[in-house]
């Protein structure tokens, strides 16, 4: 299953994960005020995965290449065709966790998705947030800027490293009830 993510990864961030940074709307959203956005605008497009699940939390761990902790500056949505896409998260305090550290400056977590719905892509201008921290348990996808892409279970967001945290793409495995970013990171 991990080969699937890293081609959809691939095929979506060849040229579109170098194209830098989008233009982005004048008021950035507030973690504690704008939740339900930021989550919804973060889940948006991500297609429905047929994944071999984690059965644990150090499971995750050791499938992944790097596990990482940020806070979000912006999210964006690029394009490279019709049919392959991908949001892309920036950050500028991406801290690593474990793992190897990137040889250059990792500054974006992109992940697979596409915009197919009518109307405009609330994400291709890009969107600025302020107070959103994440944790990611990546996988190594040489196409992107980053070198990585996150795991199905690996992405998951709080208004700070003190609050519990909620899935983007998929829920952990089984961890303590409410666990927070700073609990996670005590278990790795």
């Amino acid at each position: 299953m991990r080969t699937v993510v890293v081609a959809l990864i691939l095929a979506a961030c060849v040229f579109a994960c170098s194209s830098g940074a989008s233009e982005t709307a004048a008021e950035p959203l507030q973690c504690d005020d704008d939740w339900a956005e930021i989550v919804e605008l973060l889940r948006s497009g991500i297609p429905t995965y047929d994944y071999d699940a984690a059965d644990s939390l150090q499971a995750l761990i050791d499938n992944s290449d790097v596990v990482v902790i940020g806070t979000v500056d912006s999210v964006r949505r690029v394009f490279v065709g019709q049919d392959n896409g991908a949001t892309i998260i920036s950050s500028s305090d991406i801290e690593v966790l474990r793992g190897a550290t990137p040889a250059g400056p990792m500054t974006e977590v992109p992940y697979f998705s596409i915009w197919n719905q009518d109307g405009d892509d609330p994400l291709a201008k890009g969107v600025d947030v302020d107070g959103l921290s994440f944790i990611a348990f990546l996988l190594e996808s040489p196409s992107s800027v980053s070198g990585y892409t996150p795991n199905i279970q690996g992405l998951h967001i709080a208004c700070g490293r003190d609050s519990l945290v909620t899935p983007v793409i998929e829920d952990l495995p089984v961890v303590p009830s409410g666990a927070t970013i700073d609990e996670l990171v005590a278990l790795i």
